[in-house]
């Protein structure tokens, strides 16, 4: 099938619109992924805090999700305490927060793996976090 040339530009227009639809579909499900990834990590911190589960329980919810949720990937237990541990960090920082709930959940763990280890502050990381947050 051959496109007319002066339709060409024109239905390129239309695959542009297209694109940003597919990126704007992309940075909402990003966003819905690490809320999610926030608040168990919310969950699990409190239930820890307050004594109510032992270390043990976040292994038993790993293989829970798995054997409920079959299809569901990314809930091993190993990743559980990194959401306990992302929500840890970030849970008092009000104006860091919603800037790491914005950017993927590879670019967390990356930046706060780089920026604890040097023991940056709270400012720097916003920075950083936000720069990245633009890349991504």
């Amino acid at each position: 099938m051959k496109i007319e040339e002066k339709y060409i530009e024109q239905f390129s227009e239309i695959q542009k619109l297209i694109h940003s639809a597919k990126k704007k579909v992309d940075l909402s499900i990003n966003y819905a992924l690490i809320d999610l990834y926030w608040q168990i990590g919310g969950y699990v911190y409190h239930k820890l805090e307050a004594s109510e589960w032992g270390k043990s329980v976040v292994q038993e919810l790993s293989d829970f999700i798995r054997e409920k949720e079959p299809d569901v990937k990314g809930f091993s237990a190993q990743n559980i305490w990194r959401m306990k541990q992302f929500y840890e960090t970030y849970r008092h920082e009000k104006k860091l927060s919603p800037v790491v709930r914005e950017i993927s959940w590879t670019n967390n763990l990356y930046f706060y793996n780089s920026l604890s280890s040097a023991g940056r502050n709270a400012s720097r990381r916003l920075m950083t976090l936000t720069e990245a947050h633009w890349l991504c």
